[in-house]
């Protein structure tokens, strides 16, 4: 597999010069700097220049064309839902026969492998075998539409896309390795319980990130989220948006607070997003939880 250097700082950059017109809709992920993209592409050559993202595309339809992902060039015809890797500072070729459409998520690789920690992720982003097709996988099917519903929510959770981003790229580490990554089988110490939610109790109005909270317990990103979901009973970002919902609960009850007060006092950017999240949780809306709650109807 040859690298070639970048032109473009980011595949978003890249596509958007190149193929914008073909974009149906895109999403950036906060400051991972990773973003999904949309598009319906006409048939003729899509390929695509080096980043120094790692891209993950998922065909929304079958189609056949000449590809060539990282395992060389092959015609093949694409499935959909199954997703291809194409690996950082690779030029690849894409010449498909029909109309068809995708989405993808691209991932600066320098930010995947800071967040995974050290060990876990090939360093040059090489996942073998799995460049040379379309890997069809529910784990992973599951993280694009957590990472799309994230994005386009326009205040993306950073916990949560990096525990999705965490999640599917365990199951590509699985799939191209013939045995098994070890994972850490204990959860946390005490006093590592304590330190990281004391920290997310403090810190509701901010984003939070893995590696932050990984860095607080002195582990791994990865070996975090495990840990934590065997210690507490939930990963890390639900744990936290349980958090949020109760504290919001309670700040529901003062009148005196807007509903943008309480939505920024809990780490939501506006009312829009702070009311999905409400909703999500309780069933329904901020607004209508007031109006239930005694309290806020005292003068």
């Amino acid at each position: 597999m040859s690298r070639d250097t970048p032109v473009f700082t980011s595949h978003a950059e890249f596509y958007k010069a190149t193929y914008g017109s073909f974009m149906r809709d895109f999403a950036p992920l906060g400051r991972s700097g990773a973003a999904m993209i949309l598009a319906e592409q006409t048939a003729g050559d899509f390929s695509d220049l080096p980043t120094e993202d790692i891209v993950l595309v998922r065909p929304l339809t079958s189609s056949p064309g000449l590809i060539d992902c990282g395992a060389g060039r092959r015609h093949q015809t694409t499935t959909a839902g199954a997703v291809s890797i194409v690996p950082p500072r690779f030029t690849t070729t894409v010449v498909m026969d029909t109309p068809h459409g995708l989405d993808l998520l691209a991932i600066p690789y320098r930010r995947l492998l800071d967040l995974t920690g050290p060990d876990i992720l090939p360093e040059d982003g090489n996942f073998g075998a799995l460049h040379a097709g379309f890997n069809l996988d529910r784990t992973v099917t599951a993280g694009f539409e957590t990472l799309w519903r994230q994005g386009r929510s326009g205040s993306p959770d950073p916990l949560l896309v990096d525990a999705a981003l965490l999640t599917i790229f365990s199951r590509f580490v699985a799939m191209s390795r013939s045995k098994p990554v070890a994972v850490p089988q204990g959860g946390l110490a005490a006093w590592q319980v304590r330190r990281a939610t004391a920290y997310m109790m403090d810190n509701l109005d901010s984003e939070i990130g893995l590696a932050e909270l990984s860095a607080l317990v002195g582990l791994s990103p990865t070996h975090f989220c495990t840990a934590f979901r065997r210690s507490t009973g939930l990963p890390p970002h639900a744990w936290l948006t349980e958090a949020r919902m109760e504290r919001a609960k309670a700040l529901l009850a003062d009148p005196r607070l807007s509903l943008t007060e309480i939505a920024q006092t809990v780490g939501y950017g506006g009312q829009s997003a702070f009311g999905a999240a409400f909703r999500r949780a309780t069933g329904t809306t901020p607004r209508a939880w007031r109006r239930q709650t005694p309290a806020a109807r005292l003068p």
